[in-house]
């Protein structure tokens, strides 16, 4: 009779983990493959030369293993010390994600796959026989929001791009015309009702009330992106201050099982929605009084109430400048700050909402006057009023950047300015 120092132990040592498709990218509808799995017996005695151990792959929340490849077993007659490589692997479908999983991000989830053998009979995993891998779950496409690029505003009569870069982030190309045949197109859409016309508006389709423009990606190479563009058009008779809602799909074609090359219907991986508003364009008039710094946030019924207010109660008129037009309060035409063709005049900054500027976060209109650019302006009389609800939140943010512009200023001279810079809620408190 033999005698040994010890039973046998099993170990799980390693295995490899792959994608069905072998582009490198755990993709929703594919399968993940387990295979390469190499065990160890680190006990003292051979491992049974008869009894088969079947090995498994845990289902998880993403995952789930296919029947006819959810069982392979352990190698039989392992001696002490020794690894052997299992015969067979692993296979398991990553599901869809839901509507609801997508956002405007490319999608992206973490799942841990596991390994379990059991002993037969006794219903009994074995010990030590642990080993994990986390696998990032995404498209092999996406688009990048970060880069996508749309005008906060534009001005009416005016036309300019929308432009969204599309990237592979796969070891394989993907489009019509690539080896993989794998069709990747984007969409991108607004209401039937806005007033914009994208691109050639002779090509342009509908799709139940929205207005579309299908863009279909030729071939797209591994580790590259292209960029989309889309010419928008904005009538002159636009009504000004109107926003136009727009939404960019990225739809990509299923991976083909086998050989089968029959087209599949596409899926929408991925959903991004960005906007602009339609606004006047600025006309320097030097005999006004007042000038009316607006942005994106805001409403027409906010410019058409104080210009009515000044026309009514001080029967004068005001400009209108936009600084979500414009990025800033530089001037196309003098390519300085607007308020220096303000100076001794009255800028009112209808402040009612932040905004948000480009990918920059949100901004206030007197976040764009330069305290130390504009310290002459006030010395020669400028007055700045920000008009703004009454929020303790945004009286408190205000009521800063007031003070150090107004800061900046009287050191610069030798009057005092706190009142070069003024507050009010609303048109009453002007008035007063």
């Amino acid at each position: 009779m033999t005698s040994y120092t010890s039973a046998f132990e099993f170990r799980l040592v390693d295995f490899e983990l792959v994608d069905e498709n072998d582009d490198g990218i755990f993709e929703p509808g594919e399968c993940e493959i387990i295979k390469e799995i190499i065990v160890k017996n680190t006990g003292g005695m051979p491992t049974p030369k008869k009894t088969q151990i079947p090995l498994r792959m845990l289902p998880s929340s993403w995952t789930i293993p296919m029947p006819h490849k959810a069982t392979v077993y352990l190698p039989l007659e392992i001696p002490p010390g020794g690894t052997k490589k299992i015969a067979g692997e692993l296979w398991a479908r990553i599901r869809i994600p839901h509507s609801a999983e997508l956002g405007l991000k490319a999608f992206t989830s973490v799942s841990t796959i596991q390994l379990q053998a059991m002993i037969p009979d006794l219903d009994r995993n074995l010990p030590h026989f642990v080993h994990s891998q986390e696998i990032t779950i995404q498209y092999p496409v996406k688009l990048m929001v970060d880069e996508t690029k749309l005008m906060d505003s534009i001005p009416q009569g005016c036309s300019t791009s929308m432009k969204w870069p599309v990237m592979n982030i796969s070891s394989k190309d993907l489009g019509r015309s690539s080896e993989s045949q794998r069709e990747v197109i984007t969409i991108v859409s607004c209401p039937m009702t806005a007033p914009v016309m994208l691109g050639d508006s002779s090509i342009t389709a509908s799709l139940e009330d929205r207005t579309c423009r299908k863009y279909e990606v030729h071939i797209l190479e591994r580790d590259m992106s292209i960029q989309v563009s889309e010419t928008l058009r904005i009538p002159k008779e636009a009504p000004e201050y109107s926003i136009i809602h727009f939404v960019v799909e990225l739809l990509l074609a299923p991976i083909s099982s086998g050989q089968s090359r029959q087209p599949k219907e596409l899926v929408a991986i991925q959903t991004y929605r960005l906007s602009t508003q339609i606004s006047k364009s600025w006309l320097y008039n030097p005999n006004l009084e007042f000038v009316l710094l607006t942005s994106k946030s805001t409403t027409k019924e906010t410019v058409d109430s104080w210009s009515s207010f000044i026309k009514k109660h001080l029967h004068m008129s005001a400009d209108i400048f936009n600084v979500s037009e414009h990025g800033g309060l530089e001037a196309d035409t003098t390519r300085e700050s607007v308020l220096q063709s303000y100076t001794g005049k009255t800028v009112l900054a209808l402040d009612d909402e932040l905004f948000q500027y480009q990918k920059r976060g949100q901004r206030s209109i007197l976040d764009f006057i330069d305290p130390d650019a504009s310290s002459a302006m006030f010395r020669n009389g400028t007055q700045v009023v920000s008009v703004q609800r009454k929020e303790e939140s945004r009286q408190n943010r205000e009521e800063k950047a007031m003070e150090h512009i107004a800061y900046a200023a009287a050191l610069k001279g030798p009057r005092s300015h706190k009142n070069s810079i003024q507050r009010f809620d609303d048109m009453d408190g002007l008035v007063a």
